[in-house]
């Protein structure tokens, strides 16, 4: 299961709570694999005008992971688009 949460919807101990609840309910029903990701669109556009900055950032593409800063900008832009419309 892959997760993407804005980061001031994790923040703080509640944020805490959040993220254990979620990690608790998926194992308790067999879950076997989860990767969640903090980032938010803003980051992300930041990351295109400014990769040096940001080249630990990772992402999940289609069925694997890459480095957001390595991709083809219509793939970036793709996940930036899906990002967005995960915090909206």
């Amino acid at each position: 299961m892959n997760l993407r949460f804005d980061p001031s919807g994790i923040a703080g101990e509640k944020g805490l709570e959040i993220i254990e609840s979620v990690i608790r309910e998926y194992v308790q029903h067999d879950g076997q694999h989860i990767q969640i990701n903090p980032v938010d669109d803003k980051t992300l556009r930041a990351a295109q005008e400014n990769p040096e900055n940001y080249r630990n950032i990772l992402v999940r593409v289609a069925g694997y992971m890459a480095y957001f800063t390595e991709l083809d900008k219509t793939v970036q832009d793709a996940i930036i688009a899906r990002t967005a419309h995960l915090a909206s």
